[in-house]
C-alpha cells in the first residue's frame, strides 16, 4: 500500500521567511477567446511538503535526481508524538524501526494543521537530538 503524504499546494500558504510563495499566473483563457486555459506556475524549490536532498545543506552533495526512484520506495513506520514542543527519545524507543525503513513522525504540526496556517516562527514541533540519534542508530534510511 502507498500513502500520499503531501498537503495540497495553495496560494498564500506560509513559507520560510524571505522565500517566495506559490503563485499561478493566468496566461490563456477559453472564456477570453483563447484556445486553452493555461497558466505559469511559480513554485520555489523549497516549498510545501518535500524531501531535502543532501545538496540542500552540503557543498559537494548529491542532488535528488542522482538517486534512483526505488531509494524512496521503502517500508515506513509512523510514530506519533503527543508532545506539543518536541519528539522525545521516549516517543521513539521501543518502536519497530527496522534497517532501511523510513520513519514518519506524526506530531501536533499535522494534527492541528498549524504547518499550513502559521508563519515559521520556531513554534513547530522539532525532534530532540537523542531521539534522532536513536532513529539513526536503528538503521532508518529516512
Amino acid at each position: 500500500m502507498y500513502q500520499i503524504l503531501s498537503y495540497p499546494i495553495r496560494e498564500n500558504q506560509p513559507t520560510w521567511p524571505g522565500n517566495p510563495t506559490f503563485h499561478l499566473e493566468p496566461r490563456g483563457s477559453i472564456a477570453a477567446g483563447g484556445k486553452a486555459n493555461t497558466c505559469t506556475i511559480h513554485l520555489f524549490n523549497h516549498y510545501g511538503t518535500h524531501l531535502d536532498a543532501p545538496c540542500h545543506k552540503s557543498p559537494n552533495p548529491k542532488t535528488i535526481d542522482q538517486y534512483p526512484l526505488e531509494r524512496f520506495l521503502v517500508p515506513a513506520v509512523v510514530i506519533e508524538s503527543m508532545d506539543p514542543v518536541s519528539v522525545k527519545l521516549a516517543d521513539v524507543q521501543g518502536k519497530e524501526i527496522t534497517p532501511g525503513c523510513a520513519v514518519l513522525l506524526k506530531t501536533e504540526n499535522s494534527r492541528s494543521e498549524r504547518s499550513r496556517v502559521l508563519p515559521y516562527e520556531g513554534a513547530h514541533v522539532f525532534v530532540e537530538p537523542d531521539a534522532l540519534k536513536h532513529i539513526i542508530d536503528q538503521g532508518a534510511s529516512m
